[in-house]
């Protein structure tokens, strides 16, 4: 099979320089350094020598000659030198992996960014810093990061002393933590409290965390969990990205069906999951419990009515 056009100009762009560091160098000792077949090298030729800048006349185009199934270049235009990435460059790469760490990625992942990290830094010159942005370990609430994403991965309900942004006040909060994200300059974490929808809470202003082990507390919610917690079956469409995303913390289980996704979560606000599923765009499918499926049912026709005449 032949390669795609992508990987033939990734190819070429790295064969050209190649080639004007080593003159005089056969196709068959290229198929073997690109490690392609002496066919694909050839080809890839074929398409350079008709490329080259704007203007496109003979005078710009890339001139070689593969005389004797010996490649020269007479001409590289500006491909005489290696593809390299700008130091501007470098730190935009940097900068977007420590965003991603600071969003919360999963465990195993972590270690896969550390070390593109590790490879990217050494582009830069040495001694250089930066120092400019703040590194996950100095955004205000970054000690309680760690904890609060435990109780994510252990699915774990937890109290939290909270001093609220527009009262001020300070009170102790029984919360199931979803997702941590970070947002100008902060860190947030979004989280259900009591059978409210999500609420967003600023870790800088958290002053304790602690498992809710209470007795009085374990006992109410355990009856409260008898009571309102539903597990859910749905059908939803693969471009239901943004919902996916957000009820990730709370499925059980995750298929994917052609153009489909079939997830099983567990939740406590049924209100709050009947408009997330309303806001999908495309065709849901609510395969169990039956209760729950009359309720969106109707949740939907209620919602077509108030755009009818």
């Amino acid at each position: 099979m032949s390669d795609s056009a992508l990987v033939r100009t990734a190819r070429a762009l790295d064969l050209i320089p190649y080639v004007v560091q080593h003159p005089g160098i056969g196709i068959e000792d290229l198929a073997q350094v690109f490690n392609t077949s002496a066919f694909e090298i050839t080809e890839t030729l074929n398409i350079v020598f008709m490329c080259g800048l704007p203007g496109y006349t003979p005078l710009e185009l890339i001139d070689l000659s593969t005389e004797d199934d010996v490649v020269s270049i007479i001409d590289p235009q500006n491909l005489s030198k290696p593809r390299s990435l700008r130091q501007v460059e470098v730190v935009s790469i940097l900068l977007g992996l420590s965003t991603l760490k600071i969003q919360g990625v999963k465990p195993e992942v972590t270690p896969l960014i550390e070390n593109v990290e590790k490879k990217f830094r050494a582009l830069l010159p040495s001694g250089h810093s930066l120092d400019l942005v703040s590194l996950p370990g100095e955004l205000p609430g970054y000690e309680w990061r760690e904890r609060i994403s435990e109780a994510i991965r252990k699915r774990e309900t937890i109290d939290i002393d909270y001093t609220s942004i527009g009262k001020e006040e300070r009170s102790t909060r029984r919360v199931k933590p979803i997702r941590i994200y970070s947002l100008g300059g902060y860190i947030y974490c979004e989280a259900i409290s009591g059978t409210d929808s999500p609420r967003h809470f600023r870790l800088d202003r958290i002053h304790g965390v602690a498992l809710a082990t209470s007795v009085e507390e374990s006992a109410d919610k355990s009856a409260n969990m008898a009571s309102s917690e539903i597990v859910i079956d749905v059908l939803v469409p693969n471009t239901a990205l943004l919902f996916l995303e957000r009820v990730e913390q709370l499925i059980e289980s995750k298929d994917e069906y052609g153009e489909y996704t079939r997830i099983v979560l567990r939740v406590n606000d049924v209100h709050w999951i009947l408009r997330g599923l309303s806001s999908i765009n495309g065709k849901v499918e609510v395969l169990a419990p039956d209760t729950f499926r009359e309720n969106f049912a109707r949740y939907a026709l209620a919602a077509l009515e108030n755009y009818s005449d």
